[in-house]
Protein backbone atom coordinates (compact mmCIF):
# COMPACT_ATOMS: atom_id res chain seq x y z
CA UNK A 1 0.00 0.00 0.00
CA UNK A 2 0.98 3.74 -0.60
CA UNK A 3 -0.53 7.11 0.62
CA UNK A 4 -1.16 8.46 -2.34
CA UNK A 5 -2.01 12.69 -1.37
CA UNK A 6 -1.87 14.44 1.60
CA UNK A 7 -5.20 13.73 2.53
CA UNK A 8 -4.18 10.43 3.78
CA UNK A 9 -6.06 8.60 0.83
CA UNK A 10 -4.27 5.21 0.23
CA UNK A 11 -4.05 3.34 -3.09
CA UNK A 12 -4.26 -0.84 -2.76
CA UNK A 13 -1.86 -2.73 -4.54
CA UNK A 14 -1.81 -6.19 -3.78
CA UNK A 15 -1.85 -9.40 -5.36
CA UNK A 16 -5.41 -11.09 -3.79
CA UNK A 17 -4.51 -14.93 -4.78
CA UNK A 18 -0.97 -14.52 -2.77
CA UNK A 19 -2.61 -13.14 0.02
CA UNK A 20 -5.62 -15.55 0.54
CA UNK A 21 -2.85 -18.10 0.31
CA UNK A 22 -0.75 -16.72 2.94
CA UNK A 23 -3.56 -16.79 5.10
CA UNK A 24 -4.55 -20.28 4.46
CA UNK A 25 -1.14 -21.18 5.78
CA UNK A 26 -2.01 -20.03 8.84
CA UNK A 27 0.43 -16.71 8.08
CA UNK A 28 0.39 -13.81 10.15
CA UNK A 29 0.13 -10.42 7.60
CA UNK A 30 1.27 -7.27 8.25
CA UNK A 31 1.32 -5.64 5.11
CA UNK A 32 3.28 -1.93 4.12
CA UNK A 33 2.48 1.12 3.80
CA UNK A 34 4.75 3.81 1.79
CA UNK A 35 4.99 7.23 1.49
CA UNK A 36 6.01 6.99 -2.21
CA UNK A 37 2.90 9.31 -3.63
CA UNK A 38 3.56 7.91 -6.91
CA UNK A 39 4.49 10.53 -9.24
CA UNK A 40 3.58 13.31 -7.98
CA UNK A 41 4.68 16.95 -9.52
CA UNK A 42 5.26 17.96 -5.34
CA UNK A 43 8.06 16.34 -3.74
CA UNK A 44 7.36 13.33 -0.78
CA UNK A 45 9.10 15.23 1.82
CA UNK A 46 6.62 18.39 1.26
CA UNK A 47 3.50 15.98 0.91
CA UNK A 48 4.37 14.03 4.15
CA UNK A 49 5.30 17.01 5.99
CA UNK A 50 1.17 18.21 4.62
CA UNK A 51 -0.14 15.07 5.85
CA UNK A 52 1.41 14.48 9.12
CA UNK A 53 1.64 18.15 10.20
CA UNK A 54 -2.33 18.04 9.87
CA UNK A 55 -4.20 16.36 12.64
CA UNK A 56 -7.40 16.12 10.13
CA UNK A 57 -5.13 14.22 6.81
CA UNK A 58 -3.58 12.19 10.06
CA UNK A 59 -6.74 11.18 11.58
CA UNK A 60 -7.93 10.42 7.85
CA UNK A 61 -5.29 8.24 7.36
CA UNK A 62 -5.74 6.72 10.33
CA UNK A 63 -9.28 5.77 9.30
CA UNK A 64 -8.07 4.74 6.31
CA UNK A 65 -5.22 2.06 8.13
CA UNK A 66 -7.82 1.01 10.51
CA UNK A 67 -10.55 0.12 7.35
CA UNK A 68 -8.05 -1.54 6.20
CA UNK A 69 -7.08 -3.73 8.61
CA UNK A 70 -10.63 -4.59 9.54
CA UNK A 71 -11.34 -5.33 5.43
CA UNK A 72 -8.59 -7.82 5.35
CA UNK A 73 -8.58 -9.37 8.94
CA UNK A 74 -4.78 -8.03 9.05
CA UNK A 75 -2.41 -9.22 11.62
CA UNK A 76 -0.43 -5.55 11.81
CA UNK A 77 0.62 -2.76 9.57
CA UNK A 78 4.19 -1.95 8.84
CA UNK A 79 4.72 1.75 8.76
CA UNK A 80 7.80 2.73 5.85
CA UNK A 81 7.60 6.48 5.71
CA UNK A 82 11.16 7.48 4.05
CA UNK A 83 12.88 10.96 2.80
CA UNK A 84 11.07 13.29 5.66
CA UNK A 85 12.07 16.62 6.18
CA UNK A 86 14.04 17.01 9.42
CA UNK A 87 11.81 19.00 11.31
CA UNK A 88 8.84 16.61 10.67
CA UNK A 89 10.42 13.96 12.76
CA UNK A 90 7.80 14.51 15.86
CA UNK A 91 5.12 14.80 14.14
CA UNK A 92 5.91 11.42 12.50
CA UNK A 93 6.01 10.20 16.54
CA UNK A 94 3.04 11.95 17.13
CA UNK A 95 1.33 10.38 14.29
CA UNK A 96 2.08 6.85 15.15
CA UNK A 97 0.88 7.71 18.79
CA UNK A 98 -2.26 8.07 17.87
CA UNK A 99 -2.10 4.94 14.69
CA UNK A 100 -1.12 2.58 17.83
CA UNK A 101 -4.28 2.45 19.75
CA UNK A 102 -6.04 2.48 17.03
CA UNK A 103 -4.97 -0.07 15.57
CA UNK A 104 -4.62 -1.78 18.96
CA UNK A 105 -8.45 -1.67 19.47
CA UNK A 106 -8.57 -3.29 15.77
CA UNK A 107 -6.51 -6.33 17.00
CA UNK A 108 -3.26 -5.06 14.97
CA UNK A 109 0.09 -4.49 15.86
CA UNK A 110 2.32 -1.72 14.42
CA UNK A 111 5.52 -2.21 13.29
CA UNK A 112 7.75 1.14 11.84
CA UNK A 113 10.91 0.29 9.35
CA UNK A 114 13.65 2.73 10.18
CA UNK A 115 17.14 3.57 8.81
CA UNK A 116 19.81 5.59 10.93
CA UNK A 117 18.66 9.31 9.56
CA UNK A 118 18.59 12.26 10.85
CA UNK A 119 14.06 12.56 10.12
CA UNK A 120 13.50 9.78 12.44
CA UNK A 121 13.75 10.38 16.21
CA UNK A 122 14.72 6.43 17.12
CA UNK A 123 13.75 7.01 20.90
CA UNK A 124 10.29 8.74 20.10
CA UNK A 125 9.70 6.00 17.54
CA UNK A 126 10.67 2.92 19.41
CA UNK A 127 7.97 4.17 22.92
CA UNK A 128 4.87 4.58 19.77
CA UNK A 129 5.47 0.95 18.24
CA UNK A 130 5.16 -2.52 18.92
CA UNK A 131 8.25 -3.72 16.67
CA UNK A 132 11.03 -1.14 15.62
CA UNK A 133 12.45 -3.01 12.44
CA UNK A 134 16.04 -1.78 12.01
CA UNK A 135 16.67 -1.73 8.09
CA UNK A 136 20.26 -3.83 8.73
CA UNK A 137 21.20 -2.65 4.97
CA UNK A 138 22.30 -0.58 2.36
CA UNK A 139 25.55 0.94 4.44
CA UNK A 140 27.01 1.49 0.91
CA UNK A 141 25.77 1.86 -2.21
CA UNK A 142 25.64 4.06 -5.66
CA UNK A 143 25.83 6.53 -3.53
CA UNK A 144 28.89 5.85 -1.62
CA UNK A 145 31.30 6.55 -4.53
CA UNK A 146 34.59 4.74 -4.00
CA UNK A 147 33.59 3.84 -0.87
CA UNK A 148 33.19 -0.03 -1.94
CA UNK A 149 32.62 -2.86 0.48
CA UNK A 150 29.27 -4.76 2.17
CA UNK A 151 26.28 -3.43 2.03
CA UNK A 152 25.63 -5.14 5.56
CA UNK A 153 28.81 -5.20 7.75
CA UNK A 154 27.96 -7.59 10.68
CA UNK A 155 29.67 -5.52 13.13
CA UNK A 156 28.16 -2.09 11.64
CA UNK A 157 24.57 -3.60 12.55
CA UNK A 158 25.79 -4.63 15.96
CA UNK A 159 27.03 -1.12 16.57
CA UNK A 160 23.93 0.30 15.49
CA UNK A 161 21.58 -2.21 17.59
CA UNK A 162 24.00 -1.28 20.48
CA UNK A 163 22.97 2.64 19.77
CA UNK A 164 19.41 1.49 19.65
CA UNK A 165 19.55 -0.18 23.18
CA UNK A 166 21.74 1.99 25.06
CA UNK A 167 21.84 5.62 23.67
CA UNK A 168 18.06 5.19 22.45
CA UNK A 169 16.76 3.51 25.42
CA UNK A 170 15.00 0.86 22.76
CA UNK A 171 13.53 -2.51 24.50
CA UNK A 172 15.48 -5.20 22.60
CA UNK A 173 12.26 -7.46 22.56
CA UNK A 174 11.42 -4.55 20.16
CA UNK A 175 13.64 -4.89 17.86
CA UNK A 176 13.52 -6.51 14.52
CA UNK A 177 16.31 -6.50 12.66
CA UNK A 178 15.90 -6.35 8.44
CA UNK A 179 18.69 -8.18 6.82
CA UNK A 180 19.45 -8.55 3.14
CA UNK A 181 19.01 -11.86 0.83
CA UNK A 182 20.72 -9.35 -1.79
CA UNK A 183 24.65 -8.47 -2.30
CA UNK A 184 26.12 -5.56 -4.56
CA UNK A 185 28.69 -6.57 -7.49
CA UNK A 186 30.77 -3.68 -7.57
CA UNK A 187 33.29 -3.39 -10.83
CA UNK A 188 35.82 -1.14 -10.69
CA UNK A 189 37.00 -0.44 -14.84
CA UNK A 190 40.68 1.13 -16.05
CA UNK A 191 39.86 4.37 -15.21
CA UNK A 192 39.27 3.67 -11.25
CA UNK A 193 35.69 4.07 -12.05
CA UNK A 194 32.62 2.43 -10.03
CA UNK A 195 29.77 1.00 -10.47
CA UNK A 196 27.64 -1.72 -8.87
CA UNK A 197 24.95 -3.80 -9.72
CA UNK A 198 22.37 -5.34 -7.18
CA UNK A 199 23.10 -9.28 -7.42
CA UNK A 200 20.57 -12.31 -5.39
CA UNK A 201 21.62 -15.28 -3.57
CA UNK A 202 21.79 -17.41 -6.88
CA UNK A 203 23.14 -14.41 -9.26
CA UNK A 204 26.21 -14.62 -6.94
CA UNK A 205 26.38 -18.26 -6.64
CA UNK A 206 26.30 -18.18 -10.53
CA UNK A 207 29.09 -15.66 -10.45
CA UNK A 208 31.25 -17.86 -8.24
CA UNK A 209 30.72 -21.14 -10.40
CA UNK A 210 31.44 -18.88 -13.70
CA UNK A 211 35.36 -17.97 -12.60
CA UNK A 212 35.79 -21.20 -10.18
CA UNK A 213 36.96 -18.72 -7.45
CA UNK A 214 37.49 -19.20 -3.92
CA UNK A 215 35.59 -17.55 -1.13
CA UNK A 216 37.20 -15.89 1.38
CA UNK A 217 35.80 -15.00 5.16
CA UNK A 218 35.62 -11.21 6.00
CA UNK A 219 35.58 -11.21 9.73
CA UNK A 220 34.48 -7.82 10.19
CA UNK A 221 31.83 -8.11 7.33
CA UNK A 222 30.45 -11.48 8.35
CA UNK A 223 30.90 -12.33 4.91
CA UNK A 224 32.28 -14.87 2.46
CA UNK A 225 34.13 -12.58 -0.16
CA UNK A 226 35.41 -13.20 -4.02
CA UNK A 227 37.27 -10.85 -6.68
CA UNK A 228 38.54 -11.43 -9.96
CA UNK A 229 39.73 -9.71 -12.80
CA UNK A 230 38.20 -9.94 -16.36
CA UNK A 231 39.67 -8.13 -19.09
CA UNK A 232 40.30 -4.13 -18.13
CA UNK A 233 37.33 -4.66 -14.93
CA UNK A 234 37.66 -5.79 -11.44
CA UNK A 235 34.83 -7.48 -9.65
CA UNK A 236 34.55 -7.44 -6.00
CA UNK A 237 31.87 -9.49 -4.35
CA UNK A 238 30.98 -9.57 -0.93
CA UNK A 239 28.24 -12.16 -0.32
CA UNK A 240 25.36 -13.18 0.91
CA UNK A 241 24.67 -17.09 1.68
CA UNK A 242 24.16 -19.44 4.28
CA UNK A 243 26.90 -18.39 6.23
CA UNK A 244 26.61 -14.48 6.12
CA UNK A 245 22.94 -15.31 7.18
CA UNK A 246 24.06 -17.29 10.35
CA UNK A 247 26.22 -14.65 10.97
CA UNK A 248 22.97 -12.71 11.00
CA UNK A 249 20.95 -14.34 13.69
CA UNK A 250 23.56 -14.40 15.76
CA UNK A 251 22.96 -10.82 16.34
CA UNK A 252 19.47 -11.55 16.81
CA UNK A 253 20.53 -13.98 19.90
CA UNK A 254 23.20 -11.88 21.13
CA UNK A 255 21.03 -9.00 21.96
CA UNK A 256 18.24 -10.78 22.80
CA UNK A 257 15.97 -9.48 19.87
CA UNK A 258 12.47 -9.63 18.82
CA UNK A 259 13.30 -11.18 15.78
CA UNK A 260 14.45 -11.32 12.01
CA UNK A 261 13.03 -10.24 8.68
CA UNK A 262 14.31 -9.88 5.04
CA UNK A 263 14.78 -7.72 2.02
CA UNK A 264 12.95 -9.49 -0.17
CA UNK A 265 11.76 -12.86 -0.23
CA UNK A 266 12.70 -14.43 -3.98
CA UNK A 267 15.84 -13.11 -3.61
CA UNK A 268 16.94 -16.14 -1.13
CA UNK A 269 18.59 -19.76 -2.05
CA UNK A 270 16.75 -22.54 -0.28
CA UNK A 271 18.69 -23.70 2.35
CA UNK A 272 19.04 -19.74 3.89
CA UNK A 273 15.06 -21.06 5.51
CA UNK A 274 17.07 -23.86 7.23
CA UNK A 275 19.78 -21.75 8.24
CA UNK A 276 17.51 -19.15 10.12
CA UNK A 277 15.63 -21.43 11.72
CA UNK A 278 18.19 -23.93 13.19
CA UNK A 279 20.11 -20.98 14.38
CA UNK A 280 17.51 -18.59 15.84
CA UNK A 281 16.65 -18.68 19.34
Amino acid sequence: YSVSDEHGTIDLEYDKEYYQKAKSYGYDIWPIITNSFGSQEVSSKDLTSKLINSETNRESLIQNIVEIVKNNNLDGINIDFEDMYPEDKYMFNQFLRELRPMLKEAGAKLSVDVYFTNYIDRKGVGDACDYFILMGYDQRGDWSGSDIGSIAEATWVDKNVESLINDSNVDPQKIIIGIPFYTRMWEINQDNEVSSTIYSMQSSQEFINKYGLEKTWDEKAGQNYVETVDGNTTYKLWIEDKDSIARRVETVNKYNLAGITAWRKGFETEDIWDVIMQNIK
